[in-house]
Parts: C-alpha cells; structure tokens; sequence
C-alpha cells in the first residue's frame, strides 16, 4: 500500500501494513491508468486519490474508513450518462462531473457509464 505525504514529496510503503491490513484498494476505475494512493495529514485523517487523474476520497478520520469509503465508489456500479442542454456536455448523472463520449467509467466517481 502507498501513503503519500505532502510535506515530503516522496510516497512510502509501510510494510508492517501491508501484513495487518485486510483490505488492498481498488484500482481507479476510470481507465486512466493512475494508481490510487492513501493521503494522511498531519491530524493523522485520510484520503485516497489518484496520481495521474485526480480523481480523489473525502477526508476520513481513519486509514481504515477512506480504503472503505474508496472501495465501494470503485465497486461495480453505474451511472447514466447524459446531454445538459444547458451546458452542452455530458455528464454523469451520480456525480454531476463532466465525461467525454469515450468514457467507460466516470473519473469523478469511478460509475461505470450507461450512456442514452
């Protein structure tokens, strides 16, 4: 499991976790291709983002709630997709985020996309 620290730039891997912990983090969903990482601050609360689309948890008391909370938005589920005549985009009725045509899953909340 990688934990991110922002006040060091570095990502660490904390192996006596990776013996204790009963659950691994789903992958980003969105087909982006980041890796999901754990964010712990300095009131020792969490969240999970990914690297490389910013996809990203709410702020959680525990390690433990986040890798809970980040698991069941990256489970399978789905989201329709549809066109905002006000807007003229589409976007993912779940989350409201803005998808592209080409999207399988949504990056804001990791919906596997129905589209109309």
């Amino acid at each position: 499991m990688k934990i991110a620290n922002r006040k060091s730039p570095m990502i660490l891997e904390l192996p006596s976790e990776r013996k204790t912990m009963s659950k691994k983090l789903k992958p980003v969903r969105c087909g982006c291709g980041g890796e999901a990482v754990i964010y712990i601050n300095g009131a020792r609360q969490a969240k999970i983002y990914c690297e490389k689309c910013g996809i990203e948890s709410n702020v959680f008391a525990t390690k433990y709630e986040a890798i809970e909370a980040w698991n069941k938005a990256m489970g399978e589920r789905t989201a329709k997709a549809e066109y905002s005549n006000i807007d003229g985009e589409y976007l993912c009725k779940a989350c409201g985020r803005v998808v592209q045509i080409e999207d399988v899953y949504c990056c804001g909340c990791g919906a596997r996309l129905e589209w109309k």
